[in-house]
């Protein structure tokens, strides 16, 4: 153990006495602190794999025309199958109401199985799916509105 680590285990143990703290409690206080950094720990890399980070997204606010070109920089993928209509609006050329209207589809079809099938919502067709094609994958069938576990 280095010298730093052995002063602050014995600033802690030190601390803990002060406070009155019984062997049991320290105990217990300490699997907490383990157990919130575990579970903070294991919720940063389950949503950091997802390949989503919706701060990198553009906005619907912020593209002036929502039918340009997708900025390459990006790369990002959202799966449809798991994505919230929120999410689906930040996509280029999606909206509000289309986005309500492709997780209407995907409630109703049970998820999607390829990106194709997203022509079969109003106002979707081959050149908006071709648009689309860089920021979105097809995952795990998940059903619902509010997927990612929440």
């Amino acid at each position: 153990m280095t010298d730093l680590a052995k002063r602050f285990r014995q600033w802690l143990s030190d601390a803990f006495r002060g406070w009155g703290f019984t062997v049991f409690e320290r105990r217990a206080i300490l699997l907490l602190c383990l157990l919130v950094i575990l579970a903070s720990s294991f919720r940063y890399y389950r949503n950091r794999s997802l390949g989503v980070r919706l701060s990198e997204f553009p906005t619907a606010d912020s593209l002036t025309d929502p039918y340009s070109e997708p900025d390459p920089q990006l790369h990002i993928l959202l799966d449809i199958n798991r994505a919230t209509a929120s999410e689906l609006e930040r996509l280029p050329g999606v909206g509000p109401v289309k986005a309500g209207k492709i997780v209407e589809l995907r409630v109703k079809l049970g998820g999607f199985k390829e990106i194709k099938q997203l022509d079969q919502v109003e106002g979707i067709g081959k050149k908006t799916i071709e648009r689309l094609k860089p920021f979105v994958v097809v995952g795990l069938k998940t059903v619902g509105n509010d997927s990612m576990g929440n």
